[in-house]
């Protein structure tokens, strides 16, 4: 079936093998973002193909950061399809695609280290020399990709974003409220917001108060979870925190991705009425230290718990 917004797309092992080619309808709607108006489809009787217009699509949708958008532009550069073959700038689009925390995009990640891999294996000692070169010239010009994907969204204004059980966020200036993924609706997420200038991530999660009956026993659990997804893992003990007059427990974790990128998280888990609300908050390690104060202040804009 066809498929509009890769963020949607689930990619799996066969979705972009030889054979499969990229083509592109642009939409109708001019609101939608350039990564939305592509599609990939098998080969088919009646579709019309366009490589050379969803490659520029896909560019456009990489530079503003789409993690989807960036992984799929290197399978383009990998392939030579819309674009002359590239290895050193497959390397380059496909590495930053996985610059992420795994659950913020539905890329799966199996399938990204499987093509890193792949691309790595074909890549020359120059060609690699010129992707590092080819990356620190987006480093340089801001092009590489916050701690989280941002996405063509209108950015979140001071209203408070409410879930169906009441629980609210109220996102403070400089943050942006963010569509979620399959896989963070299938966990229960609330809430993703980011903001790119303090280069910080958030996602808001509650789950019913009734059978959690030892806050700490169930704070040092979701720790060893955060953990167990990272390597070179740092941790903090649970600490017990006051949040807008409610009990909480607070901690945080630092290590890296499966992809080498180091983040650090700071968690917190507040004791409401009915429900355990659970913000959890990240940043680059090195950036930790200069935002701590701001994401464990970000749990005082929760309410309705």
């Amino acid at each position: 079936p066809q498929t509009q917004g890769l963020g949607k797309q689930r990619l799996d092992s066969d979705a972009h093998g030889r054979g499969h080619h990229c083509c592109v309808r642009p939409s109708s709607r001019h609101d939608l973002p350039p990564e939305a108006q592509v599609r990939f489809h098998t080969k088919r009787r009646g579709t019309e193909k366009n490589p050379y217009q969803a490659f520029k699509l896909l560019y456009s949708a990489s530079e503003k950061g789409s993690t989807d958008a960036r992984y799929l532009l290197g399978v383009m550069y990998l392939e030579g399809n819309g674009t002359p073959k590239d290895m050193a700038r497959a390397y380059v689009w496909i590495t930053l695609a996985g610059e992420v925390p795994e659950f913020s995009s539905d890329l799966d990640p199996q399938l990204l280290r499987s093509k890193k891999s792949e691309v790595e294996r074909q890549l020359s000692r120059e060609q690699l020399e010129e992707a590092k070169t080819i990356r620190a010239t987006m480093m340089a010009k801001n092009l590489t990709p916050a701690t989280v994907p941002p996405v063509n969204e209108k950015p979140a204004n001071s209203q408070p974003v409410q879930s169906a059980s009441g629980v609210r966020l109220n996102l403070p200036a400089g943050w942006e409220q963010r569509p979620l993924t399959e896989r963070m609706a299938s966990t229960g997420v609330i809430v993703f917001a980011v903001n790119r200038t303090t280069d910080t991530g958030a996602v808001l999660t509650s789950v019913k108060r009734q059978g959690i009956t030892d806050l700490m026993s169930y704070a040092t659990t979701r720790r060893a979870a955060q953990a167990n997804n990272l390597t070179d893992v740092q941790q903090s003990s649970v600490s017990p925190v006051q949040v807008s007059g409610k009990n909480g427990m607070r901690f945080e974790v630092t290590g890296a991705l499966k992809t080498g990128q180091k983040l650090s998280y700071l968690m917190t888990i507040i004791e409401g009425d009915t429900d355990i609300v659970i913000l959890n908050t990240w940043t680059t390690a090195a950036g930790l230290d200069q935002q701590r104060a701001a994401m464990g202040q970000l749990a005082e804009n929760i309410s309705g718990y």
